[in-house]
C-alpha cells in the first residue's frame, strides 16, 4: 500500500498594503500678495482640492495627484497597487489645531478602511502613509489618538517629504504605532523651516522660534538629505500637462537650474513628478539601511545623503 504525501500547506496570506498620500499646507495666507494667487493655483493643482479619503480608481480624480499616484504604481507595482492607493485631502490650514482635527478624521478613515479590508481578506492590512510638508505632522498627531473599538493603528512606513519638525509633534516619532519613519528633506528648503512655531501663542513666545529640519535620532528613523546630481529630469509626460501654472513652474525651475546644478531640492519639488519618479528607489535605499546598517551609505550629521 502506498501513501501519498500530504499536500503542502497553502502559502500564508499576505496582508494587503494600503498607501495613502496626504498633502501639505495651503500657501495663500503664508505668501506675499503678489505671488499668493499663483501659489494658491499651484496648491489646488498639486493637492487636488479634495476632502477626506479617496481611492485613486474612483472616477473624476484630480489630474495631478492621480498622475503622481499612478506614476508610483507603474514604477514600483510590487509596493504600490492602484487598487490599494488612496488620497487624503484636508483644509491645509497652518495651525496645530487644524492638523490635530485632521488627524482625528484620518484616524477614523483608516479605522473604517482597516475594518473593510479585514472583512474582505480576513487579515489586517498594512498602512504606508506618504506626506508632503505639514501633512507629516498630521500623521504624527495620529500617535496621540487612543485606540477605538479595539482598533490599534499601526503604520508600517511613515514617509515624510519636507516635513517641518515641530515641538508639538517631534517626540511622537518614538510612538509604537510607527514601525519605520523616513524623513526625506533638503537643506536648501527654506519653506520647511519657516513656520514660526515659537509664536503660535503670542502670549507665550517659546523656542525654537522657527520649525526645524531634523528629528532626534531613533533606531527606526532614517533622515535622508536629497540633492539632484545635476538637475531635475522632466519627461514628455511633464511637458504634456496643459495647465499654464504647471508649465510656468517648470519654466521657472529650469531657469534656476541654469545657475545651479547639483543643488538641493526646493520645497515644492517634493510634490512634483521628477522627484516622485525617484521615490521608490529612495525608499529601497532607506530600507536597505534599516535592514542592514553595516551596508548603509555614509551618514553625516544624522543624514543619509542621496543624490538623484
Amino acid at each position: 500500500m502506498f501513501f501519498s504525501s500530504p499536500p503542502p500547506p497553502p502559502p500564508p496570506i499576505k496582508a494587503p498594503v494600503i498607501t495613502v498620500w496626504i498633502h501639505g499646507t495651503r500657501p495663500e495666507k503664508n505668501l506675499p500678495p503678489f505671488i499668493s494667487k499663483y501659489g494658491t493655483t499651484i496648491y489646488r493643482i498639486l493637492s487636488g482640492n479634495l476632502s477626506g479619503l479617496h481611492k485613486i480608481t474612483q472616477p473624476n480624480m484630480p489630474y495631478y495627484p492621480l498622475l503622481r499616484a499612478t506614476t508610483l504604481c507603474e514604477i514600483d507595482p510590487d509596493n504600490f497597487d492602484p487598487n490599494n492607493f488612496y488620497l487624503f485631502g484636508w483644509s491645509g490650514h497652518l495651525s496645530v489645531q487644524a492638523r490635530q482635527n485632521t488627524a482625528l478624521e484620518l484616524y477614523e478613515a483608516l479605522r473604517l478602511l482597516s475594518s473593510f479590508y479585514k472583512q474582505k481578506y480576513s487579515i489586517e492590512p498594512e498602512f504606508n502613509l506618504i506626506s508632503h510638508s505639514h501633512g507629516g505632522n498630521v500623521i504624527l498627531h495620529l500617535a496621540e489618538i487612543p485606540n477605538h473599538d479595539g482598533f490599534k493603528l499601526t503604520i508600517a512606513k511613515a514617509i515624510f517629504l519636507a516635513c517641518p519638525v515641530q515641538k508639538h509633534t517631534s517626540h511622537l516619532v518614538s510612538s509604537d504605532i510607527f514601525k519605520r519613519i523616513y524623513s526625506i528633506h533638503s537643506h536648501a528648503d527654506i519653506v520647511q523651516v519657516i513656520d514660526p512655531q515659537g509664536f503660535h501663542n503670542i502670549k507665550k513666545i517659546t523656542r525654537p522660534f522657527l520649525s526645524e529640519r531634523h528629528f532626534i535620532p531613533q533606531p527606526k528613523l532614517i533622515q535622508a538629505h536629497i540633492k539632484w546630481k545635476t538637475y531635475p529630469l522632466w519627461t514628455d509626460q511633464d511637458y504634456a500637462i496643459k495647465d499654464i501654472a504647471i508649465q510656468k513652474l517648470i519654466k521657472n525651475i529650469n531657469h534656476l537650474n541654469f545657475f545651479k546644478k547639483g543643488r538641493d531640492l526646493f520645497h515644492i519639488e517634493f510634490d512634483l513628478l521628477p522627484f516622485v519618479r525617484q521615490l521608490p528607489a529612495i525608499i529601497k535605499t532607506v530600507d536597505e539601511c534599516l535592514d542592514n546598517s553595516l551596508n548603509c551609505p555614509s551618514i553625516k550629521n544624522n543624514d543619509l545623503l542621496i543624490e538623484l
